[in-house]
């Protein structure tokens, strides 16, 4: 089963360099641009996805919908598994009211990492078990020899869905970056009876000639 995973299109969010978390912010026009520039090279590619997922967040629930348009791909399915961390207290705030109310998170041991309950969101755990619960249905759902699934998320959901899905036995820390609308392509494979997935490639906006997504991931520091 190739899977596609995609981080959304710029939102009006990232734009403002807002940390959002699971509040809701819908693509800018350059969102918009960039979700449509990679809708394009997939069609030119003559990529159908036999499913299309999608977090309900507007940023990606849109991003999602574009891409599915431009490749004459199904109806897309939203799935609240799919959404960004859960951050609390620490949703809605710039890098600058990081400084002043929440000067220790930048500085905690890696042991913290991944864990936002402290703030009021979702432990790694919870994390972990949501998108694991995803994983096994997809497996359940789709031919895994044939099928081309696409899943557009959030850049921290993104990270933790990697990692659940190529590492054994999976790090607490691991560190990606992925910009807006960069796709990345993971295959299946069996190693010693165990279901992994190797990344195949990863592909940045900036590869297709396109302006290369911003740089404003919901949660920098968990990458």
């Amino acid at each position: 089963m190739p899977l596609y995973l995609v981080r959304h299109g710029e939102s009006t969010g990232n734009a403002r360099g807002i940390y959002q978390g699971q509040q809701d912010y819908p693509l800018s026009e350059t969102g918009i641009a960039q979700a449509q520039a990679l809708g394009r090279w997939l069609a030119s590619r003559r990529q159908v996805f036999s499913a299309v997922y999608g977090s309900p967040l507007s940023r990606a629930a849109q991003t999602a919908q574009i891409i599915a348009g431009a490749t004459a791909s199904p109806e897309v399915q939203l799935d609240p598994r799919l959404m960004e961390y859960a951050s609390g207290r620490l949703e809605g705030l710039t890098a600058e009211d990081f400084k002043v109310h929440f000067p220790d998170f930048a500085y905690r041991g890696f042991d913290k990492w991944g864990d936002l309950s402290v703030y009021g969101g979702e432990s790694l755990e919870q994390m972990e078990q949501r998108l694991h619960s995803f994983i096994e249905d997809l497996r359940a759902r789709h031919d895994l020899a044939s099928e081309h699934i696409l899943a557009a998320s959030h850049g921290g959901t993104l990270h933790h869905l990697i990692k659940l899905l190529v590492s054994h036995p999976r790090p607490r820390v691991m560190f990606t970056q992925l910009d807006n609308c960069t796709v990345v392509r993971l295959d299946e494979r069996e190693v010693g009876g165990h279901r992994i997935m190797s990344i195949r490639w990863v592909l940045p906006l900036d590869l297709l000639g396109e302006q290369a997504g911003t740089d404003q991931n919901e949660l920098p520091d968990e990458r």
